[in-house]
This record gives C-alpha cells, sequence and structure tokens, in this order.
C-alpha cells in the first residue's frame, strides 16, 4: 500500500482531500501536517483535526510553518472565513491540540519507512521546501510531490498566480528545484472538477459522516463561488491531487518544463514554462476523467461512516 504524507491547510477543499484520502482506501497514511495558507496556522491545524474527530479517525496532526519563507502570511478568509472552514457541523472546539515540530517530524517519518514515501501537499509549499532544503537527504526516500497548485494557463489570486504559489513563491521555487519527482495538479484541470447538483444529488442519497460533512461545507462555500467566479461549480481543487495519487490514469498529463517566477513582481508566483536546460520536466494533469472521479469519491463518501 501506498505510504503518504498529507501536508495541508484545511479549508474547504483541503476537508475533501483528506476525506477522499482516509475514505478511498487506497494508501497508508503516515502523517498529516499543517501549514499556514488558507488561515492562521493554529486555525488550520484545528480543522483538520476536526475533520478527523468527526470521521472518527484517531490520527495525530502535526503544525509545521506559521508563515511564508519570505514574507507576511496573506490568508483567503473571503474564501474560507474567519475559522479558515465554513461549517454547521463543525462548529465545537476540538478534542485533541495539534502537534508541533510537524517539519521534523516529517523528516523521521520519511526515514524510518521501509519504502519511499509520497509527499500530496494540498497547500502552500513552505513545509515541503523547508523539508527538502534543511534535510537534503531525504530526497533520496522521497517517491514523489504531488501538489495542488499553480496554471499553465491561469492564476485565481492575480491573472497569473495561483494561490497555494502566490502564498509562498519562494518555497515553490525551492520545491520546484529541488530534484524530486514533481506532478502539479493545477487550475487547468481542477477548474475541470466541478461540483453541482447533479453531483451533490448523489453523494445526499450516500447518508454517511462523510457525505453529510461534503453537503455541510459544500453548502458553506458555494455562494462564494456563485458570486465571485463564473464556474458552473464548486471546485474541489485539493480532492485532484489525493485522486491522482489514487488512480494516475484518471488524467491527461502533458510533461512541460515549468519554473516558478520570483522576481517579476506584476508575475511573482506564475507557474511559467521555460525551456528545457532551466527547469526540471514536471508532470502537469491538464484533464480529468470527471465521471471517474466522481465515482471514487462517493466509494470514500460511503466508506466514512
Amino acid at each position: 500500500m501506498k505510504k503518504i504524507i498529507i501536508d495541508c491547510d484545511p479549508g474547504f477543499d483541503d476537508s475533501i482531500a483528506l476525506m477522499l484520502a482516509y475514505g478511498s482506501r487506497a494508501f497508508d497514511i503516515r502523517l498529516i501536517t499543517t501549514c499556514a495558507g488558507n488561515q492562521t496556522l493554529e486555525k488550520i491545524s484545528k480543522n483538520a483535526l476536526k475533520v478527523l474527530e468527526h470521521l472518527g479517525i484517531d490520527d495525530k496532526v502535526y503544525m509545521g510553518a506559521e508563515k511564508p519563507l519570505m514574507k507576511a502570511l496573506e490568508v483567503a478568509e473571503d474564501v474560507h472565513g474567519e475559522s479558515g472552514l465554513k461549517s454547521d457541523i463543525l462548529v465545537s472546539d476540538t478534542k485533541k491540540s495539534p502537534e508541533k515540530n510537524g517539519i521534523l517530524k516529517m523528516y523521521q517519518e520519511i526515514m524510518s519507512s521501509d519504502e519511499n514515501v509520497t509527499i500530496i501537499a494540498t497547500g502552500p509549499l513552505t513545509n515541503v521546501a523547508l523539508l527538502v532544503s534543511s534535510f537534503p537527504d531525504v530526497l533520496a526516500r522521497i517517491e514523489c510531490i504531488t501538489l495542488m497548485g499553480g496554471g499553465i494557463h491561469k492564476g485565481n489570486v492575480t491573472k497569473y498566480a495561483e494561490f497555494n504559489i502566490y502564498t509562498d513563491p519562494e518555497a515553490a521555487y525551492i520545491v520546484y528545484n529541488c530534484g524530486a519527482k514533481i506532478n502539479m495538479l493545477g487550475l487547468d484541470v481542477t477548474h475541470k472538477a466541478l461540483i453541482n447538483g447533479d453531483v451533490i444529488d448523489r453523494i445526499r442519497k450516500i447518508e454517511t459522516k462523510g457525505s453529510k460533512l461534503f453537503i455541510d461545507i459544500y453548502n458553506n462555500n458555494k455562494e462564494f463561488y456563485e458570486k465571485h467566479t463564473n464556474l458552473p461549480g464548486v471546485p474541489v481543487h485539493d480532492a485532484c491531487a489525493v485522486a491522482f495519487e489514487i488512480d494516475r490514469g484518471l488524467f491527461e498529463v502533458e510533461e512541460l518544463n515549468v519554473d516558478i517566477e520570483v522576481k517579476d513582481l506584476e508575475r511573482i508566483a506564475m507557474t511559467k514554462l521555460v525551456d528545457m536546460e532551466k527547469a526540471q520536466t514536471v508532470s502537469v494533469s491538464m484533464d480529468i476523467d470527471f465521471e471517474k472521479f466522481v465515482n471514487y469519491l462517493c466509494e470514500a463518501l460511503e466508506n466514512l461512516n
């Protein structure tokens, strides 16, 4: 069974990514770490614990970086709310507190594993950048880094930049150039993974803890997308990164030479195409078999009871 670490900042779509990962039963989930992004580190770490507690999962959550490498944290309160996770179900505080030293714990978990570990990163890449730069020997033990971030043809914070990369472009630059195998699930594909009424009707019929939580946080987040985007549904960005590791055949992938813009202020955090000699090849997902994706999602929610 594939060993994974999930590095996240819940977050609506991070929460769905966690549900998909646990409910799929496809992984040996070795560790959950958190990185400030959608909200402050304390808030998103508690959100991760709330999701796990609601689902009856007793795993610990380890906190990593509380701010980007070289700039102040800019949270997405307009999208994810004051708590970072708008929900009518997850309103009480957690019974447990998050653990500290998440980056060190990532290193220890990877190095002690009897096989290489895959990192699924669904938030800013600060933790992963600190891991590979502080402990370069870990690179030989990382199977790949599968991340939600960027967009070859679009941004969502600026014309050029997607939120996770924009939050910490210097960290993304380090990760994209560290030498590990990178699988990028950016806006090019996540804007094709749109949840709408037909899918919600199907999920509502499942009637498990997982499906009820999905409906709850979907209902609390759909208004933002209806008001502020032209998308015909709600994108579940981060779940795409998990789905990629469940079944890579769901995605149409292009091998592209990608780098992160860190100098041009107008294009800061852009995931840009460059000459082969100037960047490593990144596996960029450009399309998704949405019907099969929904099947995996529904099967996972059925298992979360």
